[in-house]
């Protein structure tokens, strides 16, 4: 298996379950997941992450950025779309210079709950949208979409809060986990999803847990 993918305007609370453990991901109504992609001029195993909830906690400097955050008024709340939020990702994309994405409907479907159930936690500096990332809401898990931020706020790495308090909800939910998307066994601009605790990665047999965030792996992905 090297590419597969589908479309689909629903799915179960369930079958979202069964499909972040088996590697899935999606974008609005396309579900895809692959076990190689180009990257910088190679091709590398993709590593599905997630996070074992009832074995998280923070790293000093998690603490330190989440103790920082504070002092913005943050949400969780089922996602409704909005200029606002629109305005903040045209801002967010320009950090990129290559697959840059038009609309944040590129990642969301226009439709309330479908396919999936969706959630926002966003971040607010009075009435200042200054970050926000969008979750799958499944039976037994959780899994990020996508996220952007300011970068005039950069330094309070809203990133990383975001990400923290997306697994901070889902636990509080009783799920069991926290889906990251993806990384690399080489450097790459997604290393800092390899920076927590009771990480585990897919090696497309199985899950197992990552050693450390500098430890290179070798995949199985054929």
């Amino acid at each position: 298996m090297s590419q597969q993918y589908f479309f689909t305007d629903y799915v179960s609370d369930d079958m979202l379950d069964r499909l972040l453990a088996d590697g899935w991901r999606h974008f609005g109504c396309y579900f895809f997941r692959h076990t190689t992609e180009a990257y910088r001029g190679m091709h590398v195993p993709v590593m599905p992450l997630r996070i074992r909830l009832k074995d998280f906690v923070m790293k000093k400097r998690q603490r330190k950025i989440w103790r920082r955050n504070q002092r913005f008024v943050s949400v969780m709340r089922p996602f409704r779309f909005s200029i606002q939020k629109q305005l903040l990702f045209e801002k967010h994309k320009q950090r990129f210079h290559e697959h840059v994405p038009s609309h944040l409907f590129d990642f969301l479907s226009e439709h309330p709950e479908r396919p999936t159930r969706v959630f926002e936690f966003c971040v607010y500096d009075r009435e200042h949208l200054i970050a926000a990332s969008f979750i799958d809401v499944g039976r037994t898990a959780t899994s990020a979409i996508y996220a952007m931020f300011d970068s005039d706020y950069a330094t309070y790495s809203p990133g990383i809060y975001t990400l923290l308090a997306e697994a901070h909800y889902a636990r509080q939910q009783g799920k069991a986990y926290h889906y990251l998307g993806y990384t690399y066994p080489v450097p790459s601009h997604y290393d800092y999803k390899k920076q927590f605790t009771a990480l585990e990665y897919y090696d497309w047999k199985k899950w197992r847990c990552f050693p450390n965030a500098n430890t290179h792996l070798k995949s199985s992905a054929q």
